[in-house]
């Protein structure tokens, strides 16, 4: 009768060949599966191994084969689980709670990369828009913060319906939103961007039996080649300032 030291050694090179059988086996170039039936043949051959002691090498080798098809399985699992909770992750660091817009750092992420395939000629620039709204501080005064929120959830929710797949749109912070219209000729999404300030400027949201006007201003700035992100925020903001400053002149003329 060999020892079982004997056989587990036996059945350890078996193993290593059936394992590695089972890997060219899911490439399905050839059936490598053979390699394990070849193996117990030779064994065969050895005057030393009786019949008892070939069936435990054997029953050996595929008992040590499972556990490490089970184990790689297992591995293969854990790597799933925790690429999708780092996706999630990501997904949280760059995305506004309050509205599910993509928040400042996404958006500093995202135009980042599309300078880059402007700089490489790759897109032909495009337009940003920097949007704030004139009367959240009076909303919130007026009728408290949860109205305020839902204020910029309805702003946001008007935006997402704007914008196309290639487009970004992105709350910054407080009531100042932004949007990126991509691989856009600037006269076209000029004509997008007037439309949308209609619309904004014709919102209202319904709050406790209330109609609450919103109001936002809207400053323009053209990207190209050569630009880069802390520019062009800086152009359509203070475009967006001179907005809001000739649209409150005419308020007070109004009044």
């Amino acid at each position: 009768m060999v020892s079982d030291a004997v056989i587990k050694g036996k059945a350890l090179n078996i193993g290593a060949d059936a394992f590695a059988a089972f890997h060219l086996l899911q490439d399905d170039e050839f059936n490598k599966a053979d390699l394990l039936h070849d193996r117990l043949n030779n064994l065969k051959t050895r005057p030393e191994l009786d019949d008892d002691s070939l069936r435990r090498i054997a029953t050996t080798a595929l008992d040590m084969l499972r556990d490490a098809h089970n184990a790689l399985e297992e591995a293969n699992r854990h790597i799933t689980t925790q690429r999708s909770r780092i996706e999630h992750l990501e997904n949280i660091a760059t995305t506004d709670e309050l509205t599910t817009l993509v928040n400042r750092r996404g958006f500093g992420e995202a135009f980042d990369r599309e300078l880059d395939r402007t700089n490489r000629g790759q897109t032909k620039g495009g337009l940003l828009l920097m949007i704030d709204l004139d009367n959240f501080k009076v909303i919130n005064d007026t009728y408290g913060h949860a109205a305020g929120d839902a204020a910029l959830r309805l702003v946001a929710d008007t935006l997402k319906t704007t914008v196309r797949r290639m487009d970004i749109a992105a709350r910054l912070g407080g009531d100042e939103f932004v949007i990126l219209f991509s691989n856009a000729e600037v006269m076209g999404a000029v004509d997008r961007a007037q439309q949308l300030a209609m619309r904004l400027n014709s919102l209202t949201l319904r709050w406790q039996g209330e109609k609450i006007p919103v109001r936002a201003s809207i400053g323009m700035r053209a990207y190209a080649a050569g630009d880069t992100v802390e520019t062009v925020l800086h152009g359509a903001d203070c475009a967006m300032y001179d907005v809001k400053a000739k649209r409150a002149k005419k308020e007070k003329v109004r009044a």
